[in-house]
C-alpha cells in the first residue's frame, strides 16, 4: 500500500502489466470493476499488498486479497486454461505478496503461435460494496496506478 493510500483519500491500484487498456465492450465482460490490458510484456506483478488466495492449476489466472479487504483477479489471456506449459508462478497460495512483487510469468509468444488472445483481465472484487471504482490512465505501465478506489 502506498502511503498515500486510505479510505479517505482513496486506493491506488497498480497495474499488473504493461500494455493497453482495451475498450470494455465485450458483452461477457462488461463491468465497471473489470479493465482489460493487452500486455506488452510477460511478466505479472501484485497490484496490491495482501495474500494469494488461489492460483489456479495451469497458472493462468491468480486471485489476491487485499491488506484492504477487496480483492483482485488477474486472468491472463482468453481460454488460456489449456495451454499448461506456457505460465510459471513465483508465489504459492496462502503467500503473501507486496505491491510490485513480480508474481507470474507466462510465455507469450508461445500463447500467440497456439492462437491464444492475450488480452489480461483485471477485476476488482469488492466484498463490502464500499467503493467507487474509477480508471487513473489509459495506458497500463506496471508499478503505475491503474485503478483508483474511491470511499462510497
Amino acid at each position: 500500500m502506498d502511503e498515500n493510500d486510505s479510505e479517505e483519500s482513496g486506493i491506488n491500484i497498480i497495474s499488473p502489466l504493461k500494455g493497453k487498456v482495451l475498450k470494455n465492450s465485450d458483452s461477457y465482460i462488461s463491468k465497471e470493476n473489470i479493465v482489460l490490458i493487452y500486455p506488452d510484456i510477460n511478466t505479472v506483478f501484485s497490484p496490491v499488498d495482501g495474500w494469494i488466495e488461489e492460483i489456479y492449476k495451469t497458472k493462468h489466472a491468480i486471485f489476491i486479497r487485499s491488506k484492504m479487504g477487496f480483492g483482485v483477479s488477474i486472468h491472463i489471456g482468453v481460454d488460456t486454461f489449456d495451454s499448461k506449459e506456457s505460465f510459471t508462478a513465483f508465489v504459492e497460495k496462502g503467500d503473501y505478496v507486496s505491491r510490485g512483487e513480480a508474481i507470474l510469468e507466462f510465455d507469450g509468444k508461445r500463447l500467440k503461435e497456439q492462437g491464444y488472445d492475450l488480452t489480461t483481465a483485471v477485476e476488482v472484487v469488492d466484498y463490502d460494496n464500499k467503493w467507487k471504482i474509477g480508471m487513473c490512465e489509459d495506458y497500463a505501465t506496471e508499478n503505475r496506478c491503474l485503478i483508483k478506489l474511491l470511499k462510497k
